[in-house]
């Protein structure tokens, strides 16, 4: 059940043994109503607010971006695309 796991609660069984069928079905009319973030879109949230920080700060060495920050690994780049950068780099 989603709704448990959005409050951290593994035991599903137990939990619905101790809550209120009313209380219940709040939460599951709420979080049909209301637009639940997920962990992506916190991440990005989170790494372009850091990014805005580091950088107004005056402390960053280079103007550095949201992915810089960010917790959810790159997607792996193609053959091509690390050819194209190792040219670039002129060696």
């Amino acid at each position: 059940m989603s709704v448990a796991a959005k409050f951290g609660i593994w035991d599903v069984d137990t939990w619905l043994e101790s809550i209120p069928s009313s209380l219940l079905g709040d939460w599951l009319e709420y979080f049909e109503l209301e637009p639940q973030l997920d962990f992506k879109v916190f991440d990005l949230h989170m790494s372009q607010l850091s990014a805005i920080v580091v950088n107004s700060s005056g402390h960053a060495s280079r103007n550095l971006k949201a992915a810089d920050f960010s917790l959810i690994p790159p997607k792996p780049k193609t053959p091509e695309q690390l050819l194209a950068e190792l040219d670039s780099l002129g060696l």
